[in-house]
């Protein structure tokens, strides 16, 4: 998009990122400019966070691949190195979850970061999905890496929405 012509809203917190320092979160809220937005769209309403326990089925709705299916094949992973480019390159997650999709494609892709996890089962939030690889996974095509959304919630001052 274009800014302004396609602003949505403007950064309202986040989590500091910094070189050097294993991270937990890599999150942000924005404050929207239209604040009518359907809360029920479009799987329903997320009002209860869950830990992952691992081997639960997952979903997700993102920009890229869409809604996907997974599996949390792991959690509590540390070590988890992210590439953040020339400025703040290698950084290092700890505490995180990682999912592998379940079908022919991966479970997400670049642009789907920002979406939120979830049990497939009841729809309780359990992740952000932040990152990714491309290769991976019990079919090849990757896997996925969130931050545990009550860590985020935490780490934002934030709540879901009832």
């Amino acid at each position: 998009g274009q800014d302004p012509r396609d602003r949505v809203g403007a950064l309202a917190s986040f989590v500091e990122l910094r070189r050097g320092h294993p991270a937990l979160a890599d999150a942000a809220t924005a404050s929207l400019l239209d604040t009518d937005v359907d809360l029920d769209h479009p799987v329903g309403r997320v009002t209860r966070v869950a830990q992952a326990v691992g081997r639960e089925e997952v979903e997700k709705i993102g920009r890229t691949t869409g809604t996907t299916r997974g599996r949390v094949t792991a959690i509590e992973l540390d070590d988890v190195a992210v590439d953040y480019g020339p400025d703040l390159g290698d950084l290092v997650f700890d505490g995180q979850i990682e999912v592998e999709g379940l079908g022919r494609g991966p479970f997400s892709r670049g642009g789907d970061s920002g979406s939120l996890v979830y049990r497939a089962a009841d729809g309780a939030a359990i992740g952000l999905l932040y990152a990714g690889s491309e290769v991976g996974g019990e079919n090849g095509t990757g896997l996925t890496y969130l931050n545990p959304i009550g860590t985020v919630l935490q780490a934002l001052g934030a709540e879901l929405a009832c």
